[in-house]
């Protein structure tokens, strides 16, 4: 028969309970071929049987029990290398024999090619006077098998200062007057040696290493035993990340690479930035922040860049990207600066190209300060938010050194819901600063909403900030809100809506609220100190607007004077014609004394009226008049004053809607 080219040696993952395994190799006995399961090997008759003996594209082999799954089976011939046929003179000189004698030729030629193939052995393209041959025993013993720089095979002895890892012993005897002994090989550093004398292990103190010079402070005594070991590691290459396994501790962790597990987390330093104040890391940081986004791509994941602790510059605008948060090590950690020659508008923008129309979801800054470096560049904001909506904003930030902006909001794209800055401090520039907050028109419904917890916004000293935070059209919510060195704190205009959990002024802050002429919205407090700032609210609205204060000042000692900056002490919303109280604060009853004309009992003591007011008037008015507000006191006690205001029209609010209703407003007097 026929030999036929094939692999003399066949392995299988198994099945559960799989028997059945093909061999694809000829056999001329059943104990030609080996079986072994994950490495032990199988007898057979016993363990499995043998089919198609003799066939040249081979048989099975069958299991006598069923594998689990799992197992490794791995089938190969080993026939022996003997020949059993002999023949004589003027004997038989059978084919069949002669063909057996020459198949079992090849075959045993194909089971040496497969013992061969699975051997190291160089490359057909190597010179032949490259040696692979070992070193003989003896001097191979106790050696680490190294290449020579031919690439012939050589060893390397443990004791060898070439070792990959070598750790050594050397003995010297003292003599009572030498202090230096040469060592066998450089370790590096003295923290690689320790040294004892007769056994006892001796201080860095007590000897320096330099080299390959032991030197002792003191020579050791007479036939002292003295004894070096030498710890050394050499670098014997690089290897990729990624063929190194990493097995996080607890049960049912899950083995990876250390190239995936450092992956998990997107670093600058990755992409080349430095942060030593010098280098410029503009490309590096928006590199990273370009991959994470390419990463995010298509999903509903987001993704954070690091910053870790440094000094980085910049000197052209950083694009932040939907869905990536860059977040530093701490806002007096990592430090981003504008550099001296920096030109453009702003520093970080919430603009995500190539689609700008985009909105951007979770793409805050965090724990970072941010510097513009006292650059005078009209129109510049540090930080201008174009397109961030939910879950977007500043978390932990320092903003400094700004001349015009230090964040402005806009457009949103018209679907902007709600954005939130948390922990944030702002200061301009010595040279002063227009605006902190800037909130332009975010949501052309009106619908945006600006959350601001536990926030300070501060000018320079001699160069007060003009407006704190700006806001339009939209709504400001704020808790623990503090100003300084600004002439306004919370400017309003137009229909933006304000609403206040705490709110305070401090040195060289005219108004803490201002209420701008063209402002028609609400505002809704909870408390409001003025300390050091000269108004609490300062309202220059046209004459005959309405109070629209939705709730008042808790601490209402810090309001300010009657007039155009009168600020809140109580209210009350009343039906004039049944003088039933339908909304108040701080009032505990009402008395109609004539028409138009009612007392108010106060929960609260309040601070004596002025007399007169700002509009005073004589006489009593009816609940139609229309004219416009103001304040008379009436006379009385600290805890009952009558004192009137009207305003004419309907009052809606707390679902009541009255055209007879009016509002009376308490102020305090200078």
């Amino acid at each position: 028969m026929t030999v036929a080219d094939n692999t003399s040696r066949n392995q299988y993952t198994a099945t559960s309970g799989q028997t059945v395994f093909a061999y694809t190799f000829e056999i001329v006995d059943k104990g030609d071929i080996v079986v072994l399961k994950n490495g032990t090997t199988l007898s057979e008759g016993t363990n499995y049987t043998v089919s198609n003996v003799g066939n040249d594209s081979g048989g099975n082999v069958t299991l006598t029990v069923g594998a689990t799954a799992g197992d490794i089976l791995t089938l190969y011939r080993d026939m022996p290398y003997a020949r059993t046929q002999n023949y004589t003179n003027s004997g038989d000189f059978l084919a069949s024999e002669v063909n057996s004698d020459f198949d079992n030729l090849w075959l045993a030629g194909e089971q040496t090619n497969r013992s061969f193939s699975q051997s190291i052995r160089k490359p057909i393209t190597d010179s032949d006077s490259i040696s692979m041959e070992l070193p003989e025993a003896a001097t191979r013993v106790n050696s680490f098998l190294t290449f020579d720089s031919t690439g012939a095979v050589s060893v390397e002895s443990l004791a060898s200062g070439n070792n990959p890892t070598n750790i050594f012993r050397q003995q010297f005897t003292g003599n009572g007057s030498t202090t230096v002994f040469t060592l066998a090989t450089d370790p590096g550093s003295a923290a690689a040696v320790m040294i004892y004398i007769d056994g006892v292990y001796q201080q860095e103190g007590t000897y320096t290493v330099s080299g390959t010079s032991l030197t002792f402070t003191e020579a050791p005594p007479v036939n002292a035993s003295i004894e070096a070991v030498l710890y050394r590691v050499t670098d014997i290459g690089t290897t990729d990340a990624g063929s190194v396994t990493y097995l996080p501790a607890g049960t049912g962790a899950v083995q990876t690479t250390v190239q995936t597990k450092l992956r998990e987390s997107v670093s600058v330093k990755d992409f080349g930035a430095v942060g030593d104040g010098v280098t410029d890391d503009t490309a590096a940081i928006q590199a990273a922040l370009d991959y994470a986004k390419d990463i995010t791509s298509g999903s509903a994941v987001g993704a954070e860049v690091f910053m870790p602790s440094g000094h980085y510059i910049i000197s052209s605008t950083i694009i932040l990207r939907d869905k990536v948060a860059l977040r530093g090590s701490g806002n007096r950690s990592t430090f981003v600066q504008a550099k001296s020659t920096f030109t453009d508008l702003y520093m970080f923008r919430a603009y995500d190209e190539p689609d700008p129309t985009t909105s951007m979801f979770g793409a805050f800054l965090t724990d970072m300060q941010i510097d513009f470096n006292d650059l005078n560049i009209s129109g510049s904001a540090a930080v201008y938010a174009q397109a961030w909506q939910e879950n977007s904003g500043l978390r932990r930030v320092v903003i400094t050194g700004w001349r015009d902006t230090a964040v402005q909001i806009s457009d949103g794209f018209g679907g902007a819901a709600s954005l939130k800055f948390e922990d944030v401090e702002i200061f301009s520039s010595a040279d002063g600063g227009l605006i902190g907050i800037d909130c332009e028109e975010i949501s052309a419904t009106g619908d945006f909403f600006l959350e601001i917890n536990q926030c300070t916004i501060t000018g320079d000293t001699t160069n007060k900030l003009n407006e704190g935070i700006k806001i339009a059209k939209d709504t400001l919510y704020v808790s623990g809100l503090h100003f300084e060195q600004c002439t306004n704190g919370v400017s309003l205009y137009d229909a933006a809506d304000f609403q206040a959990t705490t709110i305070s002024g401090g040195p060289g802050v005219t108004s803490v609220i201002i209420r701008n002429s063209t402002h028609t919205g609400n505002i809704s407090l909870g408390k409001l100190a003025k300390r050091t700032a000269t108004n609490a609210i300062d309202d220059n609205r046209s004459s005959g607007a309405g109070p629209d204060i939705t709730r008042d000042l808790l601490n209402y000692n810090d309001a300010p004077a009657v007039g155009s900056n009168a600020g809140i002490v109580a209210w009350c919303v009343f039906n004039a014609g049944t003088t039933t109280i339908i909304d108040s604060y701080n009032v505990s009853t009402l008395t109609q004394n004539a028409v138009g004309d009612f007392s108010f009992n106060f929960i609260n003591p309040t601070p004596a009226l002025a007399s007169g007011g700002d509009r005073p008037v004589s006489g009593n008015f009816s609940v139609a008049t229309t004219d416009e507000l103001w304040i008379q006191n009436k006379g009385g006690t600290v805890n009952s004053h009558r004192v009137m205001w009207k305003r004419g029209g309907a009052y809606s609010g707390g679902g009541y809607n009255d055209p007879r209703a009016s509002v009376i407003i308490f102020g305090r007097s200078a």
